[in-house]
């Protein structure tokens, strides 16, 4: 029996997919590359925005069309099920995060050969933004076991993971629930042995600010990563209270502020939303401003989308043309500030961690503090190097291998 799977969207729904076609290899399957070969596909779904959500439709017609059995599960089989019956009927909808719904048990052989190994840790969020499609689909803080986390990590590490991705809807709301927190399970993953590093995803600024020197201190430990990544959404108090964010832009600036004060080369992580419903230019205005003051290192731009059953759907909405417009301006901002924060590395020597097949015959890798470079083709996957950057872009560094390390 073979299983093809197609993940889209956030990290935690690609982990999701793997632990569910691991699954389904302890019984018996095998992953297939080709859905034509496969006995079950597996399509793990995003509708974080409408055209994610057409995506999604148009490729769950296209695989149906295989005539084989079909497991649906992701965002869209929790939040919008009776779309998934409307195009094929006889789909097995598994709501995000039920792994129990396709059995027990674990492989002793992972079914994927990989660099990186996604834990998600928890399901749902403490917040409430009001456009937020997620959270009906997720739902409320639920919070994995801390040591059942800390095995899994374990395993992935014996199977040879260099890179340990902590994911979540947000990862700084775990263990609100079960009198735990963020900082204690990064240092008890940490402390594993093992050659690795860990990723940590992404942390909502409200449940970060009552801890955010413990994590910062979690942070200056080996083994991580120096890379968070916090979204403000809007540089406008008015729109951030309209959102639900549950912080301002001030206390979100001085976060940012605190954070590169004691770790200088941490690299930040932000999104925007521009064309939220009642956004003036005014309010649009103080988003640019905030990120020019900022200077994150990578800026997610996305434009609102009205999502069904949210608050956010129900208010004033911004022309599509405004939107469009604001997207444009936001990212050439975006860019601008990513080519002078990566220009800044070009001449150095980086201890780079070689992890995984780019465009070509290319080498992906990541710095310590998550710069993405591009390595030559004879660099061997899962090693540290010392790379010297000869170049970069607006997303990336380019680097000529000197050394292993």
């Amino acid at each position: 029996m073979k299983v093809y799977h197609e993940a889209y969207g956030c990290t935690m729904n690609k982990g999701e997919a793997e632990q569910m076609i691991d699954r389904l290899n302890t019984q018996g399957y095998e992953p297939t590359e080709s859905p034509e070969d496969a006995d079950v596909i597996v399509l793990a779904t995003c509708i974080v925005i409408q055209t994610t959500e057409q995506r999604m439709v148009n490729r769950l017609m296209e695989l149906s069309e295989y005539g084989k059995e079909m497991i649906v599960t992701g965002c869209m089989a929790s939040a919008l099920p009776e779309k998934i019956k409307e195009i094929n009927e006889n789909a097995r909808i598994v709501r995000a995060g039920d792994l129990s719904a396709v059995g027990e048990g674990r492989s002793e052989k992972l079914a994927f050969r990989k660099t990186a190994g996604i834990i998600p840790i928890a399901q749902g969020c403490t917040g409430h933004c009001t456009y937020c499609i997620t959270k009906l689909a997720r739902g409320e803080i639920r919070s994995y076991d801390e040591e059942k986390l800390v095995r899994m990590a374990e395993r992935y590490i014996r199977a040879g993971r260099k890179e340990i991705r902590i994911t979540a809807q947000d990862t700084a709301s775990y263990g609100i629930d079960t009198g735990t927190d963020l900082p204690s399970l990064v240092r008890k993953i940490a402390s594993l042995d093992g050659d690795f590093m860990i990723r940590i995803g992404m942390m909502s600024p409200r449940p970060l600010a009552p801890m955010l020197h413990d994590m910062i201190d979690a942070y200056i430990e080996n083994k991580i990563f120096r890379f968070m990544h916090l979204p403000v959404q809007s540089g406008s108090n008015a729109v951030l209270q309209s959102m639900n964010r549950g912080y301002t832009a001030e206390e979100y600036e001085f976060m940012v502020r605190e954070i590169r004060q004691q770790i200088q080369d941490m690299t930040v992580s932000t999104d925007i939303i521009v064309g939220f419903p009642g956004e003036t230019e005014r309010d649009f205005q103080k988003s640019l401003d905030l990120i020019k003051r900022v200077e994150p290192d990578i800026i997610n731009v996305t434009r609102y989308s009205k999502r069904p059953g949210t608050p956010a759907a129900r208010m004033k909405q911004i022309p599509t043309q405004v939107s469009k417009e604001r997207s444009k301006r936001m990212s050439e901002l975006r860019f601008e500030i990513a080519e002078k924060r990566n220009s800044a590395y070009i001449g150095k020597f980086l201890k780079v961690l070689a992890l995984e097949r780019g465009k070509g015959e290319t080498i992906i890798g990541r710095t310590e503090n998550y710069r993405q470079v591009i390595l030559p083709p004879n660099t061997r996957t899962g090693s540290w190097i010392k790379a010297r950057i000869t170049g970069s872009t607006g997303v990336d560094l380019r680097g000529e291998t000197a050394e292993e390390v």
